[in-house]
């Protein structure tokens, strides 16, 4: 089995989440996960005040996980959705609830929209202020004992690490300081070769 994180690895969140805070504060950049230089404070961007009010808007926009833009090009989308029943993957996400579907609800209909049919996903607690980071993946991953495992969260990585995981962690400029033995910095395709899913 493989683990597979949703944002920050198949869909882009912080911009949506940027435009979010926009409307509060107009002043806010829009910050793309390619250019988020770290995991709590988005280069000194995300202050206190903006994530509260970003999180709080966004638990009341209906389905907000359903909208999320893609950040994997079609051709990730193609690879998963022709290996997923070979190789079972697992999409874990610590997104938090919104109104409308519950949030696994919204991620299959998300995956589903790009192909993935019938996507297994489960939903991690964790940090719903997104400050840290932490999360309950990594006791997840030592109930299901994935072979491998896809992340970009920094803290994520050295939680699945520590566990004894291999973990592929996508090479964001937020993760360049995280090492650790069993992490791998690596961009997705590399990530998706090494977790032994093939091209199509």
């Amino acid at each position: 089995m493989i683990f597979l994180d949703l944002d920050g690895v198949l869909a882009e969140f912080c911009v949506p989440f940027s435009r979010v805070i926009q409307q509060f504060d107009p002043t806010m950049p829009t910050i793309t996960t390619a250019t988020q230089p770290d995991w709590g404070t988005w280069g000194g961007e995300m202050t206190d005040e903006r994530l509260s009010f970003g999180w709080e808007v966004l638990k009341k926009v209906e389905n907000f996980w359903e909208t999320v833009p893609s950040l994997a090009p079609p051709s990730v989308f193609a690879r998963l959705a022709a290996a997923h029943k070979e190789i079972p993957i697992l999409f874990v996400t610590s997104r938090i609830p919104t109104l409308g579907n519950s949030v696994q609800r919204q991620c299959i209909n998300w995956l589903e929209e790009r192909g993935i049919l019938d996507p297994l996903v489960i939903v991690a607690g964790g940090d719903a202020r997104g400050r840290t980071g932490k999360t309950d993946k990594a006791s997840i991953a030592r109930i299901w004992s994935p072979y491998f495992i896809i992340e970009d969260g920094p803290q994520n990585a050295l939680d699945y690490a520590a566990a004894g995981f291999e973990v592929a962690l996508l090479d964001w400029p937020y993760t360049a300081n995280t090492k650790a033995p069993g992490i791998h910095r690596c961009n997705l395709d590399e990530a998706l070769e090494m977790a032994g899913v093939p091209y199509v």
